[in-house]
């Protein structure tokens, strides 16, 4: 917008030269000047929007109020070079969800096999070792007992059979119960990680077509008919109002290519929060 207006300040100026010679009229002029207030009016209501984005901003980064965001170009000269089958792969080790998921199910394994365990004999084996010393007294020294200062070293067992079967049934069927629970729910994180994968490629795939075809072709289309306008304008052929129309054009050009490269760019970041962490792209000269 800012380009626009200044392509249209020029313009103004020769349209103001030329009335004053007498080579064009004064509706040219005046219609440039209209078209000028329009848009530093739109370039005020863009920096008043701007002023909100970036209060809020501020406070998702934890920065100062009044602190002023860093620019981001919005570039996307870059194509997204992995396949749907590469980027599931990588979500599928990086996703905090099915990490999760996994703790849950190695947790209801280990409770289920706690649970089995209950249904065997229970065995138990222990080993008893008693210190004795010396009789002191004087009938103990008169006449020791047999053994006498000898320590006891004794072993002993037992076991528990399992009863109460009832119980224990129960116990295990709740233990599977929350494993089929937990590999249900990664099932479930597992094709949503799917099904968005699979929409934000197709997406990214369409949305950098219309880069393109907006980038390469229609600003280069307008660009030149925008030449020709000038050209044609200095040399008084063309009046001033037919070469605000070309100007107008090449500005919705730029800024359609504008808005598709945001959309591109968005698309980039919520496929790499999909994903679990940041993805590869190509430039066009790398991809050729």
């Amino acid at each position: 917008t800012r380009v626009f207006r200044s392509h249209l300040l020029r313009h103004e100026e020769i349209a103001r030269a030329r009335y004053a010679t007498g080579g064009g009229a004064g509706q040219g002029v005046l219609k440039m000047q209209a078209e000028i207030t329009r848009v530093e009016q739109r370039l005020l209501e863009l920096e008043t929007r701007s002023v909100g984005l970036t209060a809020r901003l501020n406070e998702l980064c934890d920065r100062a109020p009044g602190e002023r965001a860093p620019r981001v170009p919005l570039e996307a000269s870059a194509e997204l070079s992995e396949g749907i089958e590469t980027l599931l792969q990588r979500a599928l080790s990086a996703r905090p969800e099915l990490r999760v998921a996994d703790s849950r199910i190695a947790g209801a394994e280990t409770r289920a096999e706690l649970a089995q365990r209950r249904f065997r004999p229970d065995f138990r084996v222990g080993i008893t070792y008693t210190l004795v010393g010396d009789r002191e007294d004087l009938p103990g020294r008169l006449q020791p007992p047999p053994d006498n200062g000898n320590d006891i070293f004794g072993i002993q067992g037992g076991i528990s059979i399992p009863v109460w079967r009832k119980q224990r049934t129960a116990g295990l069927e709740e233990a599977l119960e929350l494993k089929s629970a937990a590999e249900r729910e990664r099932s479930q994180v597992v094709t949503e990680i799917t099904s968005r994968l699979g929409d934000l490629t197709e997406e990214i795939k369409l949305t950098w077509r219309e880069l393109r075809l907006l980038e390469d072709l229609l600003v280069v289309q307008a660009e030149e008919a925008l030449e020709s306008a000038q050209a044609a304008y200095v040399a008084g052929t063309l009046s001033a109002l037919e070469l605000f129309d070309a100007e107008h054009v090449l500005f919705e050009a730029q800024t359609a290519v504008a808005r598709s490269a945001a959309d591109y760019l968005i698309l980039i970041a919520e496929l790499e929060g999909a994903v679990g962490e940041p993805i590869q792209l190509v430039s066009s000269g790398e991809a050729s």
